[in-house]
């Protein structure tokens, strides 16, 4: 089976799940390898209008090929009229040069033109073949297309696929985004209930479950060493400040001095990971006071890091699978006291939350959710 990812985003929207993406990749090759799966990822830039039109028109080879030909015939007429005309006349006399012409331009262009209009033609259809991941004609060509982007985009997409004869069901939408946001949940519900639906975190699935037919958990999947241990911590408090309501808050959380606190901003990967291995405890901070979702992507991640998760509360924890990793904090004074009263027994803390951790508990969660999922894909 050959299935598409198909990311229309903005660059820096695409960095922020473009981990979760390829782990799914990674997740079904390692565990699913006996059902030969080929998963192929594509992001396009949201702002790269050129590409989308020519993705979504599937309009290349007709404005290739007419602007090239163009060019190609003038350069091709004006250099094989000249060579001819010298060839021709040498081999004829005065007396037929007229008739020479005629006839050695009219072969010499036939044969001329259809070089170069070849040439032009194979040079566009190689530009065709290179960017063959944004015409929207190879898309027919998968079995499965999973599509993360606008919910604008994503109609367009269902009508390209109605014209085509595509069933809709060979479509799934990957959400990225918190259902707890009001303007998020009613983008959503513009999606045609057909459509099937992939969650990163179980606290969005309520919102889907009773409206579309299909919805799928996919939980973020983090192959972490188990090699990290409590000597390797030595960054007392880590958060992220890259928006004006994390920093505000993060400023009202009160620490000592001799507390080591380190904030990021625009950090991801290796470096992010880095960072992540050496942490004692990490302050979560939702992105907005209307966000209240747990950021289960970036959680997961701290958890087979083995970091202690301080957290504001969400909109529904008691369903998320990796709850009791978290504690829940109301205001400011209750990440204070939980910091002080951690780091104050770390050991402890950590022998008692990490102590006993098993990743394949949490793996075989995961394969029950993959297994509902992969198993749909094959009906």
């Amino acid at each position: 089976m050959n299935i598409l990812f198909l990311n229309i985003t903005l660059n820096w929207v695409f960095k922020l799940y473009k981990e979760y993406i390829y782990s799914i990749k990674e997740f079904i090759d390692k565990y699913y390898a006996h059902k030969s799966i080929n998963i192929k990822i594509i992001h396009i830039e949201a702002d790269d209008e050129i590409k989308i039109k020519r993705f979504m028109n599937n309009n290349c080879n007709n404005d290739c090929n007419n602007d090239c030909n163009n060019n190609c015939n003038n350069n091709c007429n004006n250099n094989c009229n000249n060579d001819c005309n010298n060839n021709c006349n040498n081999n004829c006399n005065n007396n037929c040069n007229n008739n020479c012409n005629n006839n050695c331009n009219n072969n010499c262009n036939n044969n001329c033109n259809n070089n170069c209009n070849n040439n032009c033609n194979n040079n566009c259809n190689n530009k065709d073949e290179n960017e063959n991941d944004i015409i929207f004609s190879k898309i027919l060509e998968y079995d499965k297309i999973f599509y993360t982007g606008t919910i604008e985009m994503l109609n367009t997409l269902i009508k390209k696929l109605e014209l085509s004869q595509s069933p809709i069901s060979k479509l799934f939408f990957f959400n990225i985004e918190q259902m707890s946001h009001p303007s998020y949940y009613k983008m959503i519900r513009k999606i045609d209930n057909l459509i099937n639906i992939v969650d990163y975190t179980e606290e969005n699935i309520p919102f889907f479950k009773d409206i579309y037919k299909n919805t799928y958990l996919i939980p973020p999947y983090f192959n972490i060493s188990n090699n990290i241990s409590i000597d390797s911590k030595r960054i007392d408090i880590l958060s992220l400040i890259n928006n004006k309501y994390r920093e505000t808050i993060i400023s009202k959380i009160k620490v000592t001095k001799k507390q080591q606190i380190c904030l990021l901003k625009n950090c991801y990967g290796d470096i992010r990971n880095n960072y992540y291995s050496k942490t004692k405890i990490y302050i979560n901070i939702h992105c907005s006071e209307e966000h209240k979702t747990m950021e289960m992507i970036r959680i997961v991640n701290l958890i087979m890091n083995k970091v202690i998760v301080l957290t504001q509360p969400s909109i529904c924890s008691d369903i998320i699978f990796l709850k009791k990793y978290l504690f829940i904090c109301n205001d400011q004074d209750d990440f204070t006291f939980e910091i002080q009263n951690i780091l104050n027994n770390y050991d402890l803390y950590y022998d008692k939350i990490y102590g006993d951790f098993n990743q394949d508990i949490y793996l075989n969660y995961l394969l029950t959710c993959y297994d509902k999922l992969i198993n749909d894909l094959f009906e």
